[in-house]
């Protein structure tokens, strides 16, 4: 009766060690969300620093802002000169619309205005 109570046993454990492994773990992020997060800056972000963080190309930046932000989600986006900096965007928009704008997984708007 040992052996049956062992096998069952295994893979319960194996459940709680992975669900622990993964506990700490934070929800991976989109480059959508990585362009979000660094536009919601106090000082914006220029198409360069965009560039780094997401690997995408200059046009593909312009095409999420233009396109994804501006028309699909309807953002506010903001377009500055700054000195030493070249052009800067940010986000012009109140912070519970941009924090619930995109969800993790799916890309969809989950908050906000409608």
């Amino acid at each position: 009766m040992s052996n049956t109570s062992a096998k069952t046993d295994q893979p319960a454990l194996a459940r709680e060690t992975a669900r622990d492994a993964t506990a700490g773990v934070s929800p991976r992020r989109t480059k959508l969300q990585t362009i979000i997060a660094l536009l919601q800056r106090p000082h914006g972000a220029t198409i360069d620093e965009l560039v780094s963080a997401t690997a995408w190309q200059k046009h593909s930046i312009r095409g999420a802002i233009s396109g994804t932000l501006k028309n699909k989600h309807q953002l506010e986006i903001s377009s500055t000169l700054a000195e030493g900096r070249g052009r800067v965007y940010r986000i012009e928009a109140p912070e519970s619309l941009v924090i619930n704008t995109i969800d993790a997984g799916s890309g969809v708007r989950t908050g906000g205005q409608s």
